[in-house]
């Protein structure tokens, strides 16, 4: 009851003209909004923001608390009182340099990728939980090698000293060099890694916040993944 009626003064307030500039959110990775963030600012310039990089349970925690608006989550947060959206479901491909062997084949098995010095992201937690789930399912362990910052990798992976797992909209969104290639992991029972929008049901969202949903929602319908 409390929170409805807060969503209503808030409601009202909006109404009125006293137009709430502020979006409050999480993301399980820091790179699920690459490429959609920056025109809405420029856009927007006036908006205040609060973004957190967190875990899928301390996500949870936020959006029950009232402590954001929604967050992206990579898997997906299923709750029955939060409203999860898929944005896209994406395929497992790996981040190659141009000089390695791997870059002249039109794709590569699991087992190939262990054969390799794995590059994996310090803090992207969620993403490294379900990569290494994958592997189990298929009774492989995998075996990380450097431990780095996305800026790091990108050297490290032109530099031909390792290759990285990710997704298949990852180069759509410019999140790697343009020197750099992706080659699909080629097995049938591989699943996909959703990337979802997630928000309270009963969450007032004021209008900015409403307008940065949308646009992420048409952003991730229009990418065309590899």
């Amino acid at each position: 009851i409390l929170r409805e009626e807060k969503n209503i003064r808030l409601r009202l307030e909006e109404m009125k003209g006293g137009i709430n500039r502020h979006i409050c959110l999480a993301m399980t990775s820091p790179h699920l909004l690459d490429g959609i963030m920056l025109n809405f600012i420029k856009q927007n310039p006036d908006i205040k923001w609060k973004i957190k990089v967190v875990d899928i349970e301390q996500c949870v925690n936020l959006l029950k608390n009232g402590q954001i608006d929604f967050c992206m989550s990579s898997p997906a947060i299923y709750d029955k009182d939060i409203t999860t959206t898929i944005c896209t479901g994406d395929k497992l491909l790996i981040a190659v340099s141009q000089a390695h062997p791997f870059a002249r084949k039109a794709s590569v098995t699991l087992t190939e990728v262990l054969t390799q010095r794995l590059i994996t992201l310090v803090g992207d937690n969620c993403f490294r939980r379900s990569i290494d789930d994958i592997f189990k399912q298929h009774g492989l362990e995998a075996v990380y090698h450097i431990e780095c910052d996305h800026t790091t990798r990108n050297v490290l992976i032109a530099a031909n000293q390792g290759i990285s797992i990710t997704v298949s909209s990852a180069p759509q969104r410019g999140i790697f060099s343009n020197n750099i290639c992706f080659i699909p992991i080629k097995d049938d029972n591989l699943p996909k890694i959703p990337i979802t929008l997630c928000h309270m049901q009963d969450r007032y969202l004021n209008k900015y916040t409403a307008m940065f949903i949308q646009k992420i929602l048409e952003y991730y319908k229009n990418l065309k993944s590899i």
